[in-house]
């Protein structure tokens, strides 16, 4: 899993752009990325001012987003019936799009 920080690497300029044209190929390419805030105190951030920017200032859409964050679950230390309900809730909001 790539873990995106735009935030962080915004401020450290660990990547020219906040998310590069690599970061994006590799999501494109089937590379399981996630976008995550850092630190809070740290980057002075949360997830949902990540979202923004990422919408904002790439070609990534709310449902690769989605798709990100469902790779990120099946990944997780979490038990698979937290799996299996936190990718239920992404579905249900999947549905009320369309």
């Amino acid at each position: 899993m790539h873990d995106l920080r735009p935030r962080k690497q915004r401020i450290t300029q660990t990547h020219n752009k906040a998310l590069n044209d690599t970061d994006h190929e590799h999501y494109k390419k089937g590379i399981k990325v996630s976008i995550n805030p850092d630190n809070d105190t740290v980057s002075n951030t949360n997830i949902i001012e990540e979202y923004k920017w990422v919408i904002e200032h790439t070609n990534l859409t709310i449902d690769d987003i989605a798709n990100m964050n469902k790779s990120a679950i099946r990944g997780a230390f979490i038990s698979p019936q937290e799996k299996s309900k936190l990718i239920s809730k992404i579905l249900k909001k999947d549905e009320k799009k369309r």
